[in-house]
């Protein structure tokens, strides 16, 4: 066992590769103690992935998911190699797998959003929305997800950047018909939530949404409307048209919210301009808003400015439980996060809702 281990740490046979450490040999172990710990490291990636996966049931990553585990422990594989061809020189294999790790990135995770809406693979899952001081859902958001032939479910990051204005107004008229449809589905087990759809400010100044919502908005005198969220920042592009558009929807009884508020840096003037619902604060923000004095300060300002203008304070990303206290001292009006619901389909959305009425 030692004369194996010396051998192992044996710098006359180095081979080109490790040419540099003929000139310091003794330093062979500090190259093969941190390749060795750094390929160890790769491989534990992808176990913690599985873990990760296996406790969300909201996302089905299918052949996105193996590539990017083959793609790191090739990753891993290759410091090992480095620690191989010190003293047996494969290059041809070390370059197969370098290789490997060249070409496995999953580029699949990049669908193109016309694609998706040609298909039919677009579906809206939502996301409940709960009163923090009374623990009821009041309300979800609408999000978009595509369920791929290949890649299995994918998220917005997948599909939405690379989208262009057409695929966004189709989106979003898709989104505001779908929300109208089900939300009398909802209706129809005994709950009455308001529905947010996040639309892009050019969306937003360019689709016809009275006229879509006066088509297909619920016949139900109990429908509570609809809640459009724009970004703080995109809002501030172009406030006076932004502020046009939000005091013709409100007589449709759809609603501005400013979502990821605290990014976008909005003057108090500016801010009373605008006709909104509520401060939706940015989750940069609410994470660990519990131990971070300043995120908390932040945090207490948005809620109190939210009461000031008599509109509510919104927190998203609420991740624990923590949090959710804290949020619910400073007296923030709603939240949601993963802590609350997963986004979830309509089917399983309403197993949630039902569940909320029986109790």
């Amino acid at each position: 066992m030692i004369s194996f281990l010396q051998g192992l740490f044996d710098a006359s046979n180095l081979a080109p590769h490790g040419l540099c450490l003929l000139w310091r040999p003794e330093l062979i172990w500090l190259h093969v103690l941190s390749d060795g710990f750094i390929g160890l490291a790769y491989f534990s990636i992808p176990v913690a992935i599985t873990y990760f996966v296996s406790h969300r049931s909201d996302v089905q990553f299918g052949w996105v998911f193996w590539a990017f585990a083959i793609f790191i422990w090739a990753c891993g594989t290759t410091h090992f190699f480095s620690i191989w061809t010190l003293w047996k020189p494969d290059y041809g294999t070390e370059g197969v797998i370098k290789a490997v790790t060249a070409v496995q990135v999953p580029t699949g995770l990049s669908v193109r959003t016309d694609e998706a809406l040609a298909n039919n693979w677009l579906e809206f899952w939502y996301q409940p929305i709960v009163n923090i001081q009374t623990g009821l859902l009041e309300a979800a958001e609408l999000l978009a997800r595509v369920r791929h032939p290949k890649y299995g479910m994918l998220g917005p990051a997948a599909f939405l950047p690379n989208a262009d204005l057409n695929a966004l107004l189709v989106l979003t008229e898709r989104a505001i018909i779908k929300s109208c449809l089900d939300w009398q589905a909802f209706a129809d087990i005994g709950a009455r939530p308001k529905l947010a759809i996040n639309v892009p400010v050019k969306v937003l100044t360019t689709l016809p949404i009275p006229a879509l919502v006066r088509k297909h908005r619920p016949a139900n005198t109990a429908w509570p409307g609809l809640i459009l969220e724009v970004t703080e920042d995109q809002i501030n592009l172009d406030i006076a048209l932004a502020y046009e558009v939000a005091t013709q929807l409100r007589l449709y009884d759809v609603s501005i919210s400013i979502d990821d508020f605290g990014a976008g840096y909005s003057s108090l003037a500016r801010l009373r301009e605008m006709p909104f619902c509520e401060l939706k604060i940015d989750r940069e923000f609410v994470t660990n808003c519990a131990r971070d004095n300043v995120k908390a300060g932040i945090c207490q300002t948005i809620v109190d400015l939210a009461h000031h203008f008599g509109k509510v304070a919104v927190a998203e990303g609420i991740e624990n439980g923590a949090d959710l206290q804290t949020l619910h001292r400073m007296g923030c009006d709603m939240g949601q996060g993963h802590l609350i619901g997963r986004p979830m389909p309509k089917d399983q959305f309403l197993i949630f809702l039902q569940q909320g009425v029986e109790t």
